[in-house]
């Protein structure tokens, strides 16, 4: 039974009706939902967003004559609305998702596709199949991140979804990659994701170094890339680059200590053998500050690394005839690491 204050909803009175939608929320009875139907084609804005608020709260698999009027409305966010409560109905959601899914605006295109996934949990494998080749970028992008749910993964989609034209789809299918261990091992990407290094944006760059960086001692064309890579002026992607490759032995990447005296950033190199104790960094940076053709801010930098570290012996003897060089720079720079040393 209907509450008396629903007889007020419609009441000339402005004061009345507002007074009757806070009654009827704080009575909290499904039974009024009905009543609130007429509201959702209110001039008045306050009125929908409220019918549309007791929809959320009492529909249930019942209130299908309500959850249509919304999927009919000319207000596209009582459309997108309808697609999620749908969810609730029996067998006439299948319809009212369908529909929303060929819906004119993409809001609620994209509202049908989520709830269309969710109602077919079970055929998610079908489901990839159909949204990835919608039309619509976010469409293929929210298929992209149903990925992980199918019982096997499917390796030819995300490689679709690598060349795809839309950033947001590849960005998706680089992030899937990047947090799956075992699809990072998997080589069938790495020249879809070198064409991306080689092509697209940085934040591609810095997910693509991320994943393939540490595979740069089995793969050429990886060395070649990393080699590359380090002559960036990028923080992001020097930051990727250096995390990454802290993971491996980096130091055996064919060619890459000679870049790093001659080619790569300033950036790179200091960042790299920053608080590094393998001795093979510890001959670069002798290397460097010995008889390199570096500039003279960059071997600032690596001087200024040392305060506070352990220094080996070669390393201390360059300091020291460097403290003595006719560079007031770096002979400054070196007096004041053997003060503290």
């Amino acid at each position: 039974m209907r509450h008396p204050a629903t007889l007020r909803l419609n009441h000339k009175d402005e004061r009345q009706r507002r007074r009757a939608v806070r009654k009827l929320f704080e009575i909290n009875d499904s039974n009024n939902l009905v009543s609130f139907s007429p509201l959702l084609d209110d001039n008045d804005s306050w009125y929908r967003e409220k019918a549309m608020e007791a929809v959320t709260k009492w529909a249930g698999k019942n209130d299908s004559k309500i959850v249509n009027k919304l999927s009919n409305s000319k207000y596209n966010e009582q459309r997108v609305l309808a697609s999620k409560i749908s969810l609730r109905l029996g067998k006439e959601k299948i319809d009212i998702i369908s529909k929303l899914c060929l819906d004119e605006v993409l809001a609620v295109r994209i509202s049908g596709w989520e709830s269309k996934f969710e109602l077919n949990s079970e055929q998610i494998d079908v489901m990839i199949l159909e949204g990835f080749n919608s039309n619509d970028k976010e469409i293929r992008k929210i298929t992209i991140n149903k990925i992980t749910e199918m019982d096997e993964i499917n390796v030819d989609i995300i490689i679709s979804a690598l060349n795809d034209q839309s950033y947001s789809v590849r960005n998706a299918a680089l992030e899937i990659i990047r947090k799956d261990s075992r699809l990072c091992r998997m080589n069938i990407f790495d020249n879809h994701l070198l064409n991306i290094a080689s092509e697209n944006t940085k934040k591609e760059i810095n997910t693509v170094i991320k994943i393939l960086a540490k595979k740069s001692l089995e793969n050429p064309k990886i060395e070649e890339m990393v080699i590359l890579w380090s002559e960036s002026e990028s923080i992001e992607i020097i930051d990727s680059l250096i995390s990454t490759l802290r993971e491996i032995n980096w130091w055996k990447i064919k060619g890459l200590t000679e870049h790093m005296e001659k080619k790569s950033s300033d950036l790179f190199v200091t960042r790299l053998l920053r608080g590094s104790r393998e001795p093979l960094a510890t001959e670069i940076r002798n290397k460097i500050l010995s008889k390199s053709e570096r500039n003279e801010d960059m071997m600032a930098r690596l001087i200024e690394d040392l305060v506070g570290r352990p220094i080996d012996e070669k390393t201390l003897k360059i300091i020291k005839e460097i403290s003595i060089s006719e560079n007031l720079i770096l002979s400054t720079i070196s007096k004041e690491l053997l003060e503290e040393y």
